[in-house]
């Protein structure tokens, strides 16, 4: 796949980004089989610039992508397990595939960008940390009409979908990069994170919210009770003790 660098932008890091996936695209290429191991797992490093990768099979069961720099890796795999740490951009062609990867909201720009073209296959993603400060990761394009993912759930920030062929957004150590020279097609959905200033998945849940405000009611309504008795039995006992002093003055 050739990418143009027609289009310079001066706000962004696009022209950076593209020219160094222009620059790993020319590279050789990589085949990962060389590190199948004997318990048909893989894994793949990319521990300095430019490496571009591939994976060409089924035989394989876990696949794991750790990247300390921005990398290629296209793998043509199905019924695999797939983990991928740090900003590899990863082609997963092929279906029944977990994907995976651990989502440090604290570390902007070592995310992965993941391109997904098949079917059934699955995003798992887990997130962790907070936050310090805003940003938008361009986290997949995908094709895939039985594709699933998980749910941030009741947090801060959201796990959007589009189809904006300009969208900006960070991928990998690049920020705030205008995809519409990477983005495939219309057929692909973008999934993209907006992080905003502590990002967070330690939010409450409405349940627990519920649980303590009905609590906290409860305290104060036998707070209440408990002052209205004091009250009534003091005053009884002094009215019993009037009541005595006034029959002992009778006397």
């Amino acid at each position: 796949m050739l990418l143009s660098l027609l289009g310079v932008y001066s706000y962004n890091h696009s022209s950076f980004y593209y020219t160094e996936i222009e620059y790993i695209l020319s590279n050789n290429v990589s085949d990962a089989k060389t590190y199948i191991d004997a318990d048909s797992n893989v894994h793949i490093t990319c521990n300095y610039k430019g490496q571009n990768i591939k994976l060409d099979s089924s035989d394989t069961k876990k696949v794991k992508i750790d990247a300390n720099y921005l990398c290629v890796v296209n793998l043509t795999v199905n019924n695999q397990k797939i983990e991928i740490n740090g900003p590899a951009q990863v082609y997963v062609n092929g279906d029944n595939n977990v994907i995976s990867n651990k989502f440090d909201l604290s570390r902007p720009l070592s995310h992965p960008l993941v391109i997904i073209n098949g079917h059934k296959n699955t995003f798992n993603i887990k997130w962790s940390e907070t936050s310090d400060s805003s940003y938008t990761v361009i986290s997949a394009f995908v094709n895939d009409a039985d594709f699933k993912h998980t749910d941030p759930g009741d947090t801060n920030f959201d796990l959007a979908t589009s189809k904006d062929s300009g969208l900006v957004g960070d991928i990998g150590p690049f920020y705030s990069v205008n995809i519409s020279q990477i983005y495939p097609s219309s057929d692909y959905v973008i999934y993209y994170h907006g992080i905003p200033i502590g990002g967070t998945t330690h939010t409450t849940d409405p349940v627990t919210i519920a649980i303590i405000v009905s609590v906290v009611v409860t305290i104060v309504i036998l707070a209440i009770i408990a002052t209205v008795i004091v009250i009534i039995c003091c005053v009884c006992k002094k009215r019993d003790k009037d009541g005595f002093q006034g029959i002992k003055a009778d006397q």
